[in-house]
């Protein structure tokens, strides 16, 4: 028996891409402190959305995770 496991491989590539764009506006964030930054309030607004998005994305592709890690473990025990 062959078990699919894109949910798997794509929710841990979601991880993935959350924790890049969280250090992307971790980076703006701490780059609108620097006072040559023009629209650093802007800039840090800005930061801090997409740093509670990529919080959010995480959190959606924790419960996919543990959604197929619940289901494969109901077909493992089906089948034995």
């Amino acid at each position: 028996m062959q078990i699919n496991s894109s949910a798997f491989s794509n929710s841990l590539t979601g991880l993935q891409r959350s924790q890049s764009n969280l250090d992307n506006a971790s980076s703006k964030v701490a780059n609108a402190a620097n006072p040559d930054t023009t629209n650093s309030s802007k800039n840090i607004q800005d930061g801090l959305i997409e740093a509670t998005t990529s919080e959010l994305e995480a959190q959606a592709n924790v419960k996919v995770l543990e959604a197929a890690n619940n289901t494969i473990g109901s077909l493992i025990d089906i089948t034995v």
